[in-house]
């Protein structure tokens, strides 16, 4: 048998061996009171159709931003969460509460859904987090009458006096808070990408800072060591310049003393050998043109004219034929080259060697001294002189 259930809109049909399944429908017109329904019944309209989250297209899908001092902005939206709709139709401003002095915290932005009878709404605000040394972020209320669903996470840091987007971590499109998109609606990326941005810009600010405060120690410190260094240089450049100046001054000194004793004794001694050798350098070359002389005269006497001048025609051929091995020593030593005077397709012939008077020459045996001459004409140019011929010496 089939009985009206809480309302009219809901009938309980019994059956054997099963439970009570309540149908529920909607929505009639009431006659007499026959069909009322509560908040839920017509929320459930949107059972199917719209899926709990923040709405992406509506506002900024409630995205929190920073605003200053403490204080953040959350966005423009709308959400629906367990059969209730939330609408946030200006920038909504939340205080950050104060920071801890030495330990950091995670707070959250939430969107509470509140279905006790003592309150029956919903509300965006900031649940404070637990302050450690290493925080964690809030647990979310979820029970059968209340549910929190957080919008952001914000990285309150020991002592800070301000929030930065950086310090906010969105959490709208996420599986905590999802979106909900109607067809041919597109998720836009912009606050995410402003977000990663000034997490760079935070990042790259950090490090420039630390950049330059660390190359701002290394330069004060090569400044001072260099100084000192520049000051110690300086200071032991004076004093090897001052020993230095003293020792040359000394030196020299003792240099041109030195040189002084020793200019005056080699005067001396040069004068007294010049002297004296001067003296017998005289007496001696007198001696010696005085001996000449008598030597000279004494030859004289004993050759006569004849004897005389075959001596003087001896020194003369011998000159010359030292002239001819000096000649021949210089080419060979100089050159590698000996010359040889060329004939005329001459032959050689060979016979007594004569001397002045056409005598026979013999050697120390007695025998008689065979020479080699040539039967042809010297060759010569046309000038008249003799032309030579020459072999050069290789050494390999």
């Amino acid at each position: 048998m089939s009985e009206l259930c809480n309302n009219s809109a809901c009938f309980s049909v019994e059956i054997k061996g099963t439970s009570d399944i309540c149908v529920t429908f909607g929505f009639y017109n009431s006659k007499e009171g026959d069909r009322r329904y509560d908040a839920i019944q017509m929320s459930s309209i949107f059972d199917g159709i719209i899926q709990d989250g923040i709405l992406q297209h509506v506002g900024t899908a409630m995205v929190v931003k920073e605003s200053e001092a403490m204080i953040i902005n959350v966005g423009v939206g709308r959400a629906w969460f367990n059969h209730t709709w939330t609408l946030n139709d200006a920038l909504l401003p939340l205080v950050v509460p104060q920071s801890e002095i030495l330990l950091n915290r995670y707070d959250a932005v939430v969107l509470e859904v509140d279905s006790r009878e003592a309150v029956r709404a919903n509300d965006i605000k900031i649940i404070k987090g637990t302050p450690a040394s290493n925080p964690t972020k809030p647990t979310m209320v979820k029970t059968n009458d209340r549910w929190q669903y957080p919008l952001a996470y914000i990285y309150v840091g020991a002592g800070v006096t301000s929030i930065r987007q950086a310090n906010i971590t969105n959490c709208v499109g996420t599986s905590e808070c999802p979106f909900v998109t109607a067809p041919l609606d597109k998720v836009e990326i912009d606050d995410l990408i402003a977000q990663w941005q000034d997490q760079w810009k935070e990042f790259y600010e950090k490090q420039t800072t630390d950049m330059e405060e660390t190359n701002k120690f290394w330069k004060e410190q090569w400044s001072t060591w260099f100084l000192a260094q520049t000051e110690e240089i300086q200071s032991a450049y004076l004093t090897w310049e001052a020993q230095w100046n003293l020792w040359y001054s000394e030196h020299t000194a003792d240099m041109e003393a030195t040189s002084t004793y020793w200019k005056e004794k080699w005067g001396a001694w040069f004068n007294e050998y010049t002297s004296i050798n001067t003296a017998e350098m005289a007496d001696w070359k007198q001696k010696s043109e005085t001996e000449f002389r008598e030597w000279f005269d004494q030859l004289q006497a004993l050759l006569d004219g004849n004897t005389a001048a075959s001596l003087a025609k001896k020194l003369l051929e011998l000159q010359e034929q030292v002239d001819i091995l000096n000649q021949f020593s210089s080419n060979l030593e100089n050159e590698y080259t000996v010359y040889q005077k060329l004939y005329d397709n001459g032959y050689r012939t060979y016979g007594d060697v004569l001397d002045s008077s056409d005598a026979p020459i013999t050697d120390s045996n007695l025998d008689t001294v065979i020479g080699r001459t040539y039967s042809s004409d010297l060759l010569r140019d046309s000038n008249g002189d003799v032309i030579e011929g020459r072999a050069i010496f290789v050494i390999k």
